[in-house]
C-alpha cells in the first residue's frame, strides 16, 4: 500500500539542482497530488460528506476542496480546513500548468514553491490532530 507521504518522498527525490524540465515538471505533479491525498484523509476524518447538491457540476477535485471549505465537522478546525483547501488548490494550478502547458517554463522556483506548498498543507493538516 502507498500512503501520500511516500508520494510526497517521491516529489522530493525526483527533483535534483541539475535535473531538466521534464523531471521538475513531475516533482510539481507529484507534489500537488500528495497534497490532494493529504486533504482527503483530513475531509474524511474532519468533515461531514457532501450532498450531492453540492458535488453538481464540480470534478473530484473541486468537490474535495468544497468539502474541505464549506462542510467541517469541528467549528473549531473550520479555518485551518479552508486554508489548507485554498492551498492544495493554488497547488493544483501548479499541477496544470505542469501537466498542460508545455509552452510556459516550469523551473526550479516553481518546483520549491510547490514543495513548500505541498508542506505546509501536511504541516496545517498535522497541527488538526
Amino acid at each position: 500500500m502507498i500512503t501520500a507521504d511516500d508520494i510526497a518522498d517521491l516529489a522530493r527525490n525526483l527533483v535534483t539542482e541539475t535535473a531538466k524540465e521534464a523531471r521538475i515538471r513531475c516533482g510539481v505533479s507529484r507534489a500537488y497530488y500528495a497534497a490532494f491525498h493529504y486533504c482527503k484523509t483530513a475531509a474524511n476524518t474532519w468533515c461531514n460528506p457532501l450532498p450531492e447538491t453540492d458535488k453538481k457540476d464540480r470534478g473530484e477535485h473541486a468537490q474535495l476542496y468544497h468539502q474541505l471549505k464549506n462542510h467541517s465537522k469541528d467549528a473549531s478546525k473550520e479555518t485551518s480546513l479552508r486554508t489548507v483547501a485554498a492551498e492544495a488548490d493554488k497547488l493544483k494550478g501548479l499541477r496544470v500548468e505542469s501537466d498542460y502547458y508545455l509552452g510556459v517554463t516550469v523551473d526550479q522556483k516553481t518546483f520549491a514553491r510547490s514543495l513548500h506548498i505541498m508542506n505546509q498543507v501536511k504541516n496545517s493538516l498535522d497541527s488538526l490532530k
